[in-house]
Order: C-alpha cells, then structure tokens, then sequence
C-alpha cells in the first residue's frame, strides 16, 4: 500500500502543563550523551539532580540524590553542605561527592561509579588521627583522567584553634583507616580565593591551583594531590607569579596531553599560563585586555573540539566569552585570541560547561526573576537558543509559550489517515522538540515516533527566536519503499518579513490585533535602510539549500548576481541612532576601508580569527557604541557577511537558510524592532474577538429558543398532533417531487467516490480540535457543582412515563428496520438509483414507520422535554474543566469558567467567523450590534436587530448561498470521518481492538459529531424559503435547534462518563439511548414537518425549485443522520451477531448517504451563486441568525 505525508506548520501560541525550574543554593551543570544534568543543593537542603530526558511529558525530570544517605540514616535530621562533580573529557564519564550534615557532623560520601540517577553512596569517614574535634568540610575540589577521581577537601576544625586544613581523599586505597591523607598547604594560608584542579607539566597526578594570602601577601601556588613516588612525603609545589588584581583562575585540560594551561583574570585583563611554562616564578601571558574583565564574578573554562574557551561573568550581569583555534605553542600570542563574545546580560549567575558528543557549548544561568535558562549552542551556526527547564506542573494554569507547531499527516492512497505508523524523524541541526506533546532531543540520529489514531505527529518547538529547527520525516511503506518530506517551518515566515522590502510596505505592517510592527519614532531613512536590504537576503535564502542543511562546496559556482538590484553587495551603515544603505555599485563606493584593504591584499574575505554566525551577530546585538558597518557580499561563490567596527573585522560564510532567518532578525532590531514584535507580526492571530461574539451569540440563541419553546409547547402539541394525518397524506405527493439538476441524476456511489475530502488539515483548523481530543479524557465538572447534578422528582417522573412510552416504540423501530431491509437494500438495484430516488424510498419508509405513532410518546414527550430542556441546560451550563483547553480559552476570551455549552457553540463559532469574515471582509458583530442582540430577551426582540441593516435583500441571499455552500460540504467530509471513527469505537466495543487504543477516535467522533449537528442546523437554517409568523412553523424550527445541541450534549455526556470509568453503567446507558432516541424521532418529525409545511404554504403559488430542491434534500440529508442514530442505539440492544451486521450495514449506508447528500447540496448550491456576488455590499451578521419570528 502507498503512503501519502502532508504537513502545515505555523507559528503559534502553544500550550502546556509547566513549571518552571528556578534558581537554588549551589548549581553546577555538565553535559552527557547531548542531554543536559542540573545538579542543585535546593531550598529543603536536599541534594538534586535535574536532568533532561526524552520521550517524555516536560522534557525535564528532578530527583533527589540523598534518597540512599537518608534510608540509611532515618529519623535524623540531613541537609546538603556542598558538592563536587567532575566529567572525564575522553570519555564522558561524571563523578560525584558531596558533603552533607547528619545531626551537626560533616560527612563526605563519594558515588560508587559513575552517576546514575539514585546513585549508591559510599561514606569515607574521616580518619585523622590527629585531630580529635569535629571537623567542618568547607569546600571540596574533584577532577577526573582516565577514569581515575581526585578528591581534595578544605576542612576547619571546630575547636578553639579553628585550624584550615587540605586533604587528599584516597577513595582508591583498601586501607580504610588512611582515606584521607594530609595535603600541607604550602605556607600558611590565612585566606583561600579560589582554587581550581588541573596537572600541571610533566605531573603523573592532578592536583590544584590556589590563589590565597600569606602575610597580606597574594599567592598562586600549585601542588600535586600527592607525591606520586612516596605517597608518604608531601607534594613538591610550584609557586606562579601573580598579577595583584587577579582573583580567578580556571584550568583547562589539553586533550592529548591530560597537562592544563591555566588562565587567570582580574584588572581588565585575561592570562594564560601555558602548561609547558608552569615553573618557579613564571609569569602569565596576557592575552586579551578589555573592561569587561574587571570586576569578575566566575572564570569557567574548557577544551572543545580544538577550541579553548573561556567563560567570564562580570559583577554587572555580563556574560561574555572568548576563543582560541590555535595550537598549544600560539595560545600566548594575543592576536589568536578573539574579542569577548557578548552572550548575555542583566543575570545573577551563570555556568558554562562543554557539549562533548556535539562539540558545541552549553550554559545555565538565571536572572532576577531565578527562572532557570538553559543556553544550547548550535554546531552549525553557533546561534544560541535558550531554554527554560519544564518540569511537570501539579497544578496551576498551563504554560503559554511561542512556538513553531507543525502538523504531519500520514494518509493512504485513498486519503485515509493512518494510525500508529511509524514516522522516523532527524534534525538538521540539535533540537528540543514537543512531538505528540512528548518531549524528545535529537539530531541526525533518527528517532522513531508513530502516529496517532488520527494519523498525525504534530511537532511542537518552543522559539525564543524566529530560527527553528528543520525536519526530514520518512515512512515506509508495505514493500519497503520510502517516502521522505523535508520540513521547514520558519520558511513562511522569512517570506513574510522579507516581502516588507519597502518603506511603506514596512510602515503598514501590522499584527494580526492591528498593533504596527515598526515602533513610532523610527525616521524614514533608517526604516528605508532596512526595507532595502529584504531583496538580498530573499536572494541570499533562494539560493541555499531549503530543507535547512548546510550548502555543499562548490553549490553556487558559477553563479553571480550582476543582472540584480543589489549586484550582490549591500552595505548597511549604523551611526548611532542612523541607519543608511548603499546597494550595489553604490555599496561599491561605500565599502568599509577595512574591509577594502582586506579584499584588496587578500583577494577575499579572510579572517586570522574564524568567526560564526552566532558570534558576529552577537557583537551586532551588543555593541554598546553603536558605529559600525554590516556589509553582505557574494564573493568567491559564497555569500559573506561581513561586520566592521573600527579597525576591526568580523565575518562568516553564510551557508544555510537558519543564518539567513538569524540575519533578517537582527536587521529588523536596527530599527527597534524587538524580538518579542516580530514574534506578534508572524504569529498567526485568530479573530478571539469576533469568534468569542459569535459564540455568545450562539449560546444566547439556545437560551432563546429553550425560553420560546417551553412557553408554546402545550400550545404546538395539540397543533401538531392535529397536522399529523395531513402530513400522512402528503407523503405520496413528496415522494414524487423532482428536482432538476444533473447531480439528481448521479448514482449514489458516484457520488461518493466524487466528492471524497483532498485536503488535509492545517495547523489552525485544528488548533482547539488538537488540544480538546489531547485533553479532553480529563475533563471534570468543578468540584463544587458535582453535587447539583442529581435530578428533581418532578424530572423523574416525567422520564419515567416517557420511559413507558418509548418502550411501546421499540416495535416500531422494528418495524423500520424491516421495511427497509424488505423494500431498499435488499433491492438488488439499490446502488444504481439515482439520488432523489433514493431520498423517495427513505422519506416514504421513514414516515409511514415513525409519523403514524408519534402521538404515542408526543404528549410525554412535551411535559419531560419541558423539564429536561430547562434542566438539561442548566447542567450544560454548568463550567467544565478540560486541562490546557480550559486555559487556552480563559487566555484567549478572559472567562472563566468555560462550560460545556460554551465549547459546544465555540467550535462552530470558529468556522463561521473565518467563512464569514473571508466572504465578506466584516466582523460578524460590531460593538452595536452585539450589545443590542446580547441584551435581547424574546423572539420578538429579533426585530429590533434587524433594523440595524438595511442592506439589500438580494446581497443577503447572495451570502446565505456561499455559507450555506461551505458549510454543508464541510458537514459532509466531517461526516465521512467520523464514519470511519464510529466504525473504530464498535471494534472496540465488540473486542476486536484493545479499549485503550479506541481513546483518540472516540474524541474525534464526538468532537466531529459536535460540529456535524450544529453545522447541519446553521446550514439548513441560512437558506431556509419558509417565511411564516405562525407558532407552530417558529416551534417547529426552535425543537430543530435544541435537538442538534441536546444531542451533541448527550454525546459528550456519554463519552465523558466512559473515561470516567462510569461506562458500564447500565441506568445512565439507558438514559442516554432513550433520551437520545427521543431526541432524534421528533428531531425527524419536524424535519419531515418543515417539508409538509412548505407545500402546504405553496399549494396554488409557483414553488421556487431552488428552494424547494435544496429543503427537501436538506431535511431527507437529516433523516439520513437520524436513521443513523437509531441504528446507533439499536446496535447496542442487538444479541443476534448476523441482526449487529444488518444494523451497522444499514448505519453506514445511511452515514455516507448523509455525507455525500451534504457535500452534493453544498455542490448543488453553488450553481446558483451569482460571481459577482462578493463585489456587492454584504449584510451584517445578525441578518443571518435564524430568525423564529420572520
């Protein structure tokens, strides 16, 4: 069987359970197999671990590394002193040890191997001899070669003396009572600075570096941890000359070696200490001199991948750092060493530490607000992305947060969804992904993921800016063949910001709320600087690679971009608040003289120092004197971008589309324009507004017709009992109407085949749809309403005689089920009928089984329906909490709570303001229009609406066509659907499919079933040709309305108690069906009532055979859907396996009659729609609500 893989993304608001890790006592941080490790001494005093993991909820999970100290010391009081960790660079390998309190004493336990997350301690007790007194463990120092741990730890003794002692802890040694051998500080230390491990030249042991005073005096001294040839005679140290401002020190291994250079800060300098020099008295080499470096707060540094990196954090919130490329003899040279890097500003700490198996650099660091930032560099272009650390919220709102959310639909070559199907999915480059709200980490490595019961992965990545990740994703079909889609999300919205390519173009963009991109103030010159430059980076990204790799060598030879505007250079010039640009031979003229003189002696662009993209445009971002010059040039086959301050050079090749998207973003901040409001301009916005109107308009309309037909109905049952025998008679005269139109003359099954749905879904359709089938399985009334739910006495006894009532009516369900077993499908000629036919036979069966005794539950009916109508909406109304959706439209409307009436009219309220709003170009309802229509109290109040428009009657026809269109042929596919889905639920019914997996098709049979009714009601009530002020026709039309909603109420009734483990029980099932059987027999009365009605009016006047064709059709569609019901509710009391088959035979013929009639009347309707249409003034919206009192 062949596959089909259809993707949309967008970029869009998401949302999730979080909370949000924040800042504790003592944090370090390392990195192993790509997945980052927190390691915190947290408020309680405990130890933790917190840990990225994929394949899971948050991506993020916290565990307390103390659990195996505190069983074995219980009822004793233990809290976290300090730590140690250490990783081995040849192998990834981490070690911890840590010190904790147990009753006032200082234990120290080391873990037993490498870290696992519920690490098995070992206890090294403290073994001096000589010192009697407790101890207090201040510090302690750990390093790791080859697997082999040192431990170094600080101690003071607790008497009188209070003696600073060092020792080496032996964890290696078998003889447990000399653990912890004395390691002499070399003179005497009255203050230790800082202290960092390391190997110093020709060393067989690491030891440490310290900086601390004798005399007054600053030291920087290193020892061994011991004598490696007489572990019983101290270490011989090395005394390093010191800078007096210095106050950090931090080591760095050389990989091939194990020895460590050492660097040194303070004084607005940085040092080095090549190993190789690391004598008596030697003095350190200054390599970089920058104001930055005074005042420093934490010096980290490490080896990647050939690349020295110091970190720096200076007291004013600054993270900074810089690198070396060059070998271990050049390092002294200051001219191999680049500028500082800016990273990031306004912190209180941070930590740096390498990604070992990607070769890139990672961070933690938290600001004033202590949210936890996790900083990941990319190894393509070194952009940085942060991340916040999610773990599982326990209560709380749900989390909103920017994202880019893509949705991949695996479907058969009959356009089928595909359930759980293997997707393989790789990254162009490192990502944190949400993949069917599963968090997952990876590359190039493929992970594997199946669909859901829907056949969607849906992809969600969190942005903190306008780069995102970029996807390959293959199947493999049934003979092994693979089909492969490349994904990349931020495309469209790089073509959106691009397109902005002139002054007034850019002046004009606004958000989706109406909010300007560009901020007042911003003068025209600078905004036309940068509108100038969107055509050269529109080139640049069309000629790289498009599925997010990096360009291949050679890819653009021979190409060149003389016959453009541009001529391939572009120069931006930025003179404190002066933005200017210079194109082409302009740019020419305008080049930077030091990137001329560079071009000129060099034939091209070259670096001594290579830079990244992330790196240049991180200078861009920081520059504190904002003079500079940015110029883009295609030279040498490549595109370069180019960043000049003053006699310096900066530069990259721009090799992949995500450089691109990075570069337009840091333009657009030379003209004010923030992250945070590029993220609003291509953020994809729905119309909350209008929607949340439309759907109160809705809700108000229910509340109405409840109100009018409790008022009428003792006054409609004598009525309608009355027009019973007449509509009786007229079924020989309906059966024989004809419309005339070639799709009357279609088969059936041509039909079917014909208008089977082409499109898939995009990520905003199904934006609430995707969060309310996630969630909805745990959707709960508020805890304080669960106790008002029970019924009345008077309610009892009315379901209780309609109880008795509707049981006389199971002969006649019967007996339909016969008749149509006797007189359509056992006619071996039923599929060659033509459609009106076909409509004939069901409306004549239909009616002679079901109008002839109604009168049997009619007047039962009428007195429960009275109570049930008023309490039923009661319960309705009641607020209902469905996790993430709840938030979601709290968020989005700002009410709280939501109740399960407000989700019913919100679904629908969504496609009616879109097909509205792209019809017309109007809001639904204006603040007038909505204020009159939501302070109405009757019907009659309607009129008053009315005369707020005083379009044309013609416009108003013309638009009720095109909705009436869109909205059946919608109705249609969703109901070829959701055939599929129920087909799924009886399967699992009969125990074919495990229960569980049947969860997602049960929300999507309810969601869709939810939207079916109701469109199926708004679409039949737009374009209805009754015009009647009588009671009975208003009634008639209100019970249409009410059952569509009462029905959808019982859906989701019925599938909310399943998963709340009430779906065996056997009175509510009872409750539902019969109700729900109730609900549908009158619901086709009146449906075939508003046929009999019509001919009525028309007896002796010219019919409208539009009108009439599109009723009837309209209204045997319907009947269709409620034979369906009823074979729905008689499948459940069936025993008979062959009389289960008959049922759900005739149940799917009827649904995809009742799909294909709807699509064929949204088809049928369009041939009246005159094109023009869209060019006249449309109505406003409230001249489209049903009117019950016209």
């Amino acid at each position: 069987m062949k596959y089909v893989l259809e993707q949309s993304n967008e970029f869009i608001d998401s949302y999730k359970y979080l909370q949000l890790a924040t800042a504790e006592k003592k944090m370090e941080a390392l990195c192993d197999n790509n997945y980052n490790r927190l390691f915190s001494i947290g408020d309680d005093g405990k130890f933790y671990l917190t840990y990225e993991k994929s394949d899971n909820d948050t991506g993020w999970e916290k565990v307390n590394l103390n659990e195996f100290i505190e069983k074995s010391n219980p009822h004793k009081t233990i809290s976290t002193k300090t730590f140690a960790i250490a990783q081995d660079s040849q192998n990834e390998k981490f070690y911890l040890s840590v010190v904790v309190t147990i009753d006032n004493v200082d234990r120290l336990y080391v873990s037993k191997e490498e870290i696992i997350y519920a690490p098995k301690w070992i206890e090294v007790p403290f073994d001096d001899s000589s010192i009697t007194s407790n101890i207090a463990i201040n510090e302690l120092y750990m390093s790791t070669l080859n697997s082999k741990r040192y431990i170094i730890a600080d101690i003071t003794t607790n008497d009188a003396s209070k003696i600073l002692k060092r020792y080496f802890i032996n964890i290696d040694s078998t003889d447990d009572s000399n653990k912890w051998i004395s390691h002499s500080l070399p003179g005497d230390f009255q203050h230790i600075y800082t202290s960092s491990m390391g190997r110093s030249y020709k060393e067989a042991v690491d030891g440490i570096y310290t900086i601390g005073s004798i005399g007054g005096v600053k030291q920087l001294i290193y020892t061994p941890s011991y004598n490696y040839f007489n572990p019983n005679l101290a270490p011989n140290s090395i005394r390093l000359a010191l800078d007096n401002n210095v106050n950090f020190i931090s080591a760095i291994r050389e990989e091939s070696t194990g020895y460590t250079h050492l660097f040194s800060c303070g004084g607005n300098a940085l040092y080095i200490y090549p190993y190789k020099e690391q004598k008596g008295n030697a003095k350190a080499y200054k390599i970089l001199e920058d104001e930055n470096l005074n005042n420093i707060k934490n010096l980290y540094s490490y080896e990647i991948d050939g690349k020295k990196m110091v970190w720096i954090l200076n007291q004013n919130g600054d993270l900074f750092y810089c690198f070396s490329t060059a070998n271990d003899s050049a390092l002294t040279d200051a001219d191999n060493w680049s500028s500082l890097v800016p990273i990031l500003t306004n912190i209180k700490y941070a930590y740096a530490y390498p990604n070992i198996k990607n070769g890139v650099s990672n961070y933690f660091a938290y600001g004033y607000d202590s949210i936890i930032n996790v900083g990941k560099e990319s190894a393509i272009t070194s952009l940085w992305t942060n991340q916040k650390i999610n773990l599982t919220s326990l209560n709380g709102p749900s989390t909103k947060f920017p994202s880019y959310c893509t949705r991949i639909e695996v479907k058969n070559e009959n356009k089928v969804p595909v359930a759980k199907k293997k997707v393989i999915l790789t990254a162009t480059d490192y990502c944190n992904v949400y993949i069917n709200n599963r968090y997952y980490s990876f590359k190039d490595d493929p992970i594997s993921v199946f669909t859901d019961e829907r056949g969607l992965v849906k992809i969600v990545q969190q942005a903190d800016s306008t780069v995102s990740a970029n996807f390959n994703v293959t199947i493999n079909d049934r003979d092994n063949h693979s089909i492969s889609i490349d994904i990349n999300p931020q495309n469209k919205q790089l073509d959106k910001l691009t397109s902005l390519n002139t002054v007034d173009k850019l002046k004009g963009a606004k958000n989706g709320i109406g909010e300007i991109l560009v901020p007042d103030g911003v003068k025209d010159k600078n905004i036309e600087a940068v509108a100038n430059s969107m055509d050269i980076f529109k080139d640049m990204a069309t000629s790289l690679p498009q599925d997010g790799t990096v360009m291949k060598e050679g890819l653009l030879k021979g190409v060149n971009y003389l016959g453009t505007s541009h001529k391939g250079i572009f120069v931006i010039r930025v003179n404190g608040d002066k933005v200017r640009s210079f194109s082409g031979d302009e740019a020419l003229i305008n080049l930077p003289p030091k990137y001329l003189n560079l071009m000129t002696a060099k034939g091209g662009v070259v670096d001594d120092i290579i830079y990244n993209c992330g790196e240049v445009l991180n200078f861009i971002k920081n520059i504190p004197k904002k003079v500079f010059d940015i110029v883009i040039h295609f030279v040498n086959d490549t595109w370069n971008f180019i960043l000049t301050i003053g006699d310096k050079i900066y530069s990259f090749a721009v090799k992949c589309i995500n450089e691109v998207v990075a570069c337009v973003q840091a333009v657009y901040n030379l003209i004010k324009v923030t992250i945070k409001k590029i993220f609003d301009y291509i953020k994809f916005l729905f119309a909350w507004e209008d929607i949340s109107r439309v759907k109160d308009v809705m809700k108000k309309t229910v509340f109405l017709s409840v109100k009018y037909l409790n008022d009428n109905l003792k006054t409609i049952n004598i009525e309608v009992n009355d027009a019973i025998e007449k509509m009786v008679d007229k079924i020989s005269q309906m059966a024989d109407l004809d419309v005339d139109t070639e799709l009357s003359k279609k088969k059936i099954t041509d039909m079917q085949n014909a208008y089977i749905p082409k499109e898939n879904t995009n990520v905003t359709d199904m934006y609430l749809t995707d969060y309310f089938i996630e969630n909805y399985s745990s959707s709960e009334l508020e805890e304080n309403l669960k106790s008002t739910l029970s019924m009345d006495d008077d309610l009892k006894k009315a379901f209780s005689i309609l109880c008795d009532a509707a049981l006389k009516e199971k002969s006649v369900i019967t007996e339909l089920i016969n008749d149509l077993n006797d007189n359509l499908f056992k006619d071996s000629k039923f599929l060659e009928y033509d459609f009106l036919t076909i409509l004939k036979k069901l409306v004549a069966i239909i009616a002679k089984s079901t109008l002839s005794s109604c009168g049997n539950v009619l007047t039962a009916a009428t007195d429960f329906f009275e109570l049930l109508s008023t309490r039923g909406l009661e319960i309705m109304a009641k607020p209902i909490v469905i996790p993430v959706l709840s938030d979601i439209l709290t968020d989005i409307f700002g009410i709280k709570p939501f109740s399960t009436l407000d989700i019913i009219c919100l679904l629908p309220s969504i496609g009616t303001t879109f097909i509205y709003k792209l019809a017309t170009n109007e809001s639904p309802f204006d603040d007038e229009s909505y204020d009159i229509f939501m302070s109405i109290e009757s019907f009659d109040d309607l009129k008053k609406v009315k005369q707020l428009n005083t379009s044309a009657s013609d416009s108003t026809t013309e638009i009720n066509k095109i909705l009436y269109c869109v909205y059946h042929i919608f109705a249609g596919c969703i109901g070829t659907i959701e055939t599929a889905c129920q087909g799924v639920e009886l399967l699992a019914k009969e125990g074919i499919i495990e229960p569980i997996k049947n969860k997602f098709f049960i929300g999507i049979t309810l969601i869709l079933n939810i939207l079916d009714v109701v469109i199926m009601g708004v679409g039949l009530k737009i374009f209805c040709p009754i015009k009647d002020e009588g009671v009975a026709y208003s009634v008639t039309l209100a019970i249409s309305i009410i059952l569509v909603v009462v029905k959808s109420a019982i859906d989701f009734g019925d599938i909310t108690f399943k998963f709340k483990k009430f779906g065996d029980n056997k009175v509510l099932k009872e409750i539902y069906n019969v109700i729900k059987a109730i609900a549908t027999l009158i619901e086709g009365m009146c449906q075939i009532g508003l046929i009999i009605y019509y001919l009525i009016k028309r007896v002796g006047k010219e019919i409208n055979d539009d009108s009439a064709g599109l009723l009837i059709s309209n209204c045997c569609s319907i009947i269709l859907c409620d034979i369906k019901t009823i074979m729905d509710i008689s499948y459940d009391y069936a025993k008979d396996v062959y009389l289960k088959g008959g049922i759900e035979a005739i149940r799917v013929i009827c649904a995809v009659g009742y799909s294909s009639v709807q699509i064929a009347l949204g088809i049928n309707g369009a041939h009246v729609i005159d094109v023009e249409s869209k060019s006249r003034k449309f109505p406003k919206f409230v001249n489209l609500i049903p009117d019950f009192s016209l």
